[in-house]
């Protein structure tokens, strides 16, 4: 439990207005190393330097990266608790679980925009001005009285305005902050980050242990070459260069203000300038476009990833298994009304999309009255899904169970969750009235389990969904049987 006397902070990951398909594309986050290390932790580690020791984090539409990342925050002595942020609630509605103390003052920030210099004093915000038009960082320092008052006031545009209308917060007006919103964005601040780091009367050069250059490279500085990366025969490497830990420039190849991110082989002779490289993938900020599926000859992993899976302890399997045996006679009361009926599901794995399994299960999201879905979905997904639980190819609860080409028409932020997280038995989409099955709500429900995937929440939800059934049998069973009188 947090102490309420003490000041701490509120972090917001990937704070917009706009829904998820509505964002430009970027092949930038707050996860992508600017650098030497990215944006979000810089953002943990200026809220250390400002004195907080417990920190709340809202996660958005990416959760389990995050959460991955920040772990439970003792790499950086504090305390970390999740949060899920509702993009379709206000702010005092997303703050309630935080519990404020209406005494205290809190640290509320952003994790795509991080100040360059961290202030003395508590201010109640932090921006910069482009000639005569003053923004918001994202940073600020408010009580929690004042926290908890912002009914009405949904994104991160709406609190800006309300602070430039509000003369009685005091603001402290600096440089433009490190950001990760877009692509253009990040590539100005890596180079904010290493004209820091390589100031004109200091070192142009920066090399990362481990780095290997060839004789023949040409190195204009200032200029970044992490850990282990190495620079082939004849590259050109710079000015505002950033070439990320373990990449490979092969020879003849030229990167000038541009960054590559860790990992990235460089093919020969490729020449990038004002661009983003990553594995398989390029942006062009000077012409606003993101580039996937290049040539491995062109653009490609140093590294190829493996996809692994987990299975259930032998405490889980015998859980497991006593689930099946209680749960038999209700499977064989229900099949008798399903009998006939059999699908099965292309199931993506997580680290390749591109590899797919196929699970004799039926999707988890189907039409029709609300009691046939349940007495569907558990005669066709959930009691049968039971037993490839040991296996480690499903969870309990997870993503929506959808084939594989289904999650090929998903938007990109949509497919990410798939390409790191397993599917699930059980979702809250599975619950869902009819009136609130909209297709934004759906993918709540996918992130939300991502990020309370854990096993108090999974037994929870399925002691919900195992009560739903069991009245659906027991209204179809009165509906039938009264149908059988007349």
């Amino acid at each position: 439990m947090f102490q309420q006397e003490t000041d701490a902070g509120i972090l917001v990951c990937e704070w917009h207005d706009r829904l998820p398909g509505e964002i430009p594309a970027a092949m930038t986050s707050i996860l992508t190393p600017m650098l030497d290390k990215p944006l979000l932790q810089r953002a943990i580690e200026q809220l250390v330097r400002l004195g907080c020791r417990h920190v709340h984090v809202l996660l958005g539409i990416t959760p389990e990266p995050v959460r991955r990342f920040l772990a439970e925050g003792e790499r950086w002595g504090i305390t970390l608790r999740y949060h899920y942020l509702w993009s379709d609630r206000d702010l005092a509605d997303n703050f309630k679980p935080l519990r404020l103390s209406p005494a205290s003052r809190y640290w509320l920030t952003s994790a795509e925009t991080v100040p360059v210099l961290v202030p003395d004093e508590q201010s109640g915000g932090i921006g910069w001005r482009t000639g005569t038009v003053t923004h918001w960082s994202g940073w600020g320092c408010f009580s929690g009285d004042w926290l908890a008052g912002l009914k009405g006031v949904a994104s991160r545009e709406a609190l800006e305005a309300l602070l430039l209308e509000q003369h009685s917060i005091s603001r402290l007006v600096g440089s433009p902050p490190l950001s990760a919103s877009s692509d253009e964005d990040f590539l100005d601040s890596c180079k904010a980050c290493l004209l820091q780091l390589a100031p004109e009367d200091g070192p142009q050069i920066l090399l990362g242990k481990g780095a290997v250059l060839h004789p023949s490279a040409r190195i204009d500085g200032p200029c970044y070459i992490g850990p282990l990366a190495r620079i082939g025969a004849g590259a050109c490497i710079g000015p505002n260069a950033v070439i990320g830990e373990g990449s490979v420039i092969d020879r003849g190849a030229t990167v000038a203000d541009s960054v590559v991110l860790p990992d990235t082989y460089v093919g020969i002779e490729l020449e990038l300038k004002h661009a983003i490289a990553a594995p398989g993938q390029l942006s062009s900020v000077a012409h606003g476009a993101v580039l996937t599926c290049l040539e491995p000859t062109l653009l490609a992993a140093v590294n190829q990833p493996v996809a692994t899976r987990q299975g259930l302890s032998f405490m889980q399997r015998c859980g497991v298994l006593l689930l099946r045996v209680l749960l038999l006679p209700l499977y064989l009361l229900v099949r008798q009304w399903t009998a006939g009926s059999s699908s099965s599901v292309q199931l993506c794995l997580p680290g390749h999309l591109q590899w797919q399994q196929t699970v004799p299960l039926a999707p988890a999201i189907s039409t029709g009255k609300p009691e046939e879905q349940l007495v569907r979905h558990f005669s066709g997904t959930f009691y049968p899904g039971l037993a490839l639980l040991p296996k480690g190819v499903l969870v309990l609860c997870g993503l929506t169970l959808r084939d594989a080409s289904e999650v090929q028409q998903l938007p990109d932020y949509w497919r990410g969750l798939y390409a790191n997280h397993r599917c699930g038995l059980l979702n809250e989409a599975v619950l869902l009235p009819a009136d609130e099955a909209t297709f934004s709500r759906h993918y709540a429900c996918d992130a939300y389990a991502c990020v309370h995937g854990h096993s108090m929440y999974a037994i929870r939800l399925m002691l919900r969904y195992l009560y739903q059934v069991a009245g659906a049998v027991l209204r179809l069973g009165m509906a039938a049987w009264s149908g059988a009188a007349r």
